[in-house]
C-alpha cells in the first residue's frame, strides 16, 4: 500500500510542476499595428512604417503562438477598415521543416506589398485615428487574459474627420485641454491595461501647417488618453519609423514578449 501512495504524491507532485512551468512560461504575444495611410503622410514614411512591420518577423521576435494585427488609418474606420485589417497568426503545432512558417512569411509580404501599393495608390482624404484605435481596442478584447499586448502606431496624429479635427478644434488649443479632453474620451474603457504603446510620428503636410503650441497639445493628448486607458507604459518618438528599431529590441518589448 505504501509504494502506491508514494507514487500517487510523486505523480501529484510532477503534475504541480508541470502545471507551475506552465504559468510561468512567455505568454503569448499580441502585437498590433496601426499605420497611418492617409493623403497628409507622404509616401516614403509609408513605405518606412510598412517595413516596421516586418521587422519582428525578420529578427525572429516572434514566436509560436503569437499574433500580429495590422490595422490602417482610414478616413471612416467604421466604414472603410472592414475587409482591409491583416491578421497574421504563427502556428503553435510545428510543421516538418518550418514548412507553415516559409508560408506565412510569404503571405505577410505578398498583403503588405498590396496594401502599401494601394495605399499610394488612393490615399484615404481624412484621418479617424480614435476610430482605428477603437478598433485594435476590440482586437484586444478578444484576446484571452494571459496574453501579452503590444501597440504600436505609426500615423501624424492629427485627427481629421467629420466630427473632429486637430487643425482647429479647441481641445488641443492648450496642453490643459488636451489632458482633460483625452481623460474625457478615455472613458472607463481598459481593454489596454497592460499594453506597451508606442506611438512614432511619421511626416506629415498637415503637421506642418500646425502651430508648434497645437502640435505639443497634439503630444499630450494621444499620451494622456492611452495611460487613461490603461497603458503600462507610452513611448513617443518623434522620428516613428526610425527608433522603432530601437524599441523592438529594447526592454519594453522583450518585457511584453
Amino acid at each position: 500500500m505504501f509504494p502506491r501512495v508514494k507514487a500517487l504524491i510523486a505523480l501529484v507532485l510532477m503534475a504541480a510542476v508541470f502545471a507551475a512551468c506552465k504559468r510561468t512560461g512567455p505568454a503569448a504575444l499580441h502585437v498590433i499595428y496601426v499605420i497611418d495611410l492617409t493623403a497628409s503622410t507622404i509616401d516614403d514614411a509609408r513605405a518606412k512604417a510598412f517595413d516596421g512591420v516586418k521587422e519582428p518577423f525578420d529578427k525572429g521576435l516572434v514566436k509560436r503562438g503569437d499574433s500580429i494585427t495590422v490595422i490602417p488609418i482610414t478616413g471612416d474606420a467604421l466604414i472603410e477598415s472592414q475587409g482591409v485589417i491583416l491578421r497574421f497568426e504563427i502556428p503553435v503545432t510545428r510543421e516538418a521543416y518550418d514548412e507553415d512558417l516559409r508560408r506565412l512569411s510569404d503571405e505577410v509580404i505578398d498583403k503588405l506589398q498590396k496594401m502599401q501599393e494601394k495605399a499610394a495608390a488612393n490615399p484615404y482624404l481624412s484621418s479617424d485615428i480614435l476610430g482605428a484605435v477603437k478598433i485594435a481596442d476590440e482586437e484586444f478584447a478578444a484576446d484571452k487574459p494571459e496574453v501579452r499586448k503590444v501597440l504600436v502606431i505609426l500615423s501624424d496624429f492629427v485627427e481629421d474627420e467629420k466630427q473632429l479635427s486637430f487643425r482647429t478644434s479647441p481641445i488641443v488649443a492648450s496642453e490643459k485641454a488636451a489632458t482633460e479632453a483625452a481623460k474625457k474620451m478615455a472613458g472607463s474603457n481598459h481593454s489596454l491595461k497592460g499594453a506597451q504603446v508606442y506611438l512614432g510620428w511619421l511626416q506629415s503636410s498637415d503637421l506642418k501647417k500646425m502651430p508648434l503650441s497645437r502640435r505639443d497639445a497634439a503630444r499630450t493628448f494621444w499620451t494622456e488618453y492611452f495611460k487613461q486607458a490603461g497603458a503600462k507604459s507610452v513611448h513617443l518618438s518623434s522620428d516613428g519609423p526610425g527608433q522603432l528599431s530601437k524599441f523592438i529590441g529594447s526592454p519594453n518589448w522583450l518585457a511584453a514578449r
